[in-house]
């Protein structure tokens, strides 16, 4: 099944025929952003593919790319990445982070560090921002502030480099959505689900929140309480979702696509059935 899933992944991204699939041999994650598509080899190189207006494939130019292609400078030495609507981040074994595409003020083709960012254990890239998951298992944010991105309050339209995101603790798991022009994010904290920024469709999982939360908040079951005993989640373009212990998954947000669940908005998380 999880070669199904990578597959499929793949063929999202894709923008020509797939006459690649050697290149992406020795493949050990991918990570898919709004349109475009890279993965992490074992070799700790990253290879991308896809749309490139903003420069996300790091291939130095904006030219798009049907064929997996490697990422200039980063060869070995990448331990995670995170696809984003139009950039991509890396880490890097020394837990320094590199990215490269669109913050939304400026273009980047190449990889180049993020300054002030050490000891990450991971990250995730949503549309001009970027959050990152600490080694003390605290959140740090940056980039542009829009509707409540960074999980910080101040005023949008700036680009902020070093905010240390939402200020949270015993952080285990960050998911942002990868969507353009809808930003928020969900983070693990203790078995529970905290979610920060636009809240357009419900994707924050709390009915009396309008548009958008500048800080996190508990993702809240019907009975009002906060949603517990969560394995994993997964912030997709207008929903989010995660998996309990027991093996239920419930999500909440935007079903206009079916995505097991009655069609319409869904405030507050439901089991998927």
């Amino acid at each position: 099944m999880q070669g199904w899933i990578v597959f499929a992944a793949v063929m999202v991204a894709t923008v020509g025929p797939m006459t690649w699939a050697a290149e992406l041999q020795g493949v050990i994650s991918i990570s898919s952003g709004a349109h475009h598509a890279c993965a992490l080899t074992s070799a700790g190189g990253v290879k991308c593919w896809g749309r490139n207006t903003n420069g996300q494939l790091g291939t130095g130019d904006t030219a798009d790319r049907s064929t997996a292609s490697d990422v200039w400078g980063l060869a070995t030495g990448v331990v995670a990445i995170s696809a984003g609507a139009r950039h991509t981040c890396a880490v890097m074994a020394t837990g320094n982070v590199k990215c490269w595409g669109s913050d939304g003020f400026r273009d980047t083709y190449v990889a180049v560090d993020v300054l002030g960012k050490s000891n990450v254990r991971s990250v995730t890239a949503g549309d001009n921002y970027t959050c990152a998951l600490m080694t003390s298992s605290t959140v740090a944010c940056w980039g542009a502030v829009t509707n409540g991105a960074l999980g910080v309050q101040t005023r949008s339209g700036e680009l902020a480099a070093n905010y240390t995101g939402s200020a949270l603790s015993g952080v285990t798991a960050l998911q942002a959505s990868s969507v353009k022009d809808l930003r928020y994010t969900c983070a693990l904290v203790g078995g529970g689900v905290k979610c920060w920024g636009d809240n357009f469709y419900g994707q924050l999982g709390r009915p009396e929140i309008p548009f958008v939360s500048d800080l996190p908040v508990d993702v809240l079951e019907t009975s009002g309480f906060p949603l517990s005993q969560v394995t994993s989640i997964a912030a997709a373009n207008y929903f989010a979702c995660a998996v309990l212990s027991s093996g239920a998954v419930k999500c909440w947000g935007q079903n206009y696509f079916l995505e097991g669940l009655p069609y319409g908005i869904r405030i507050q998380p439901s089991v998927i059935a």
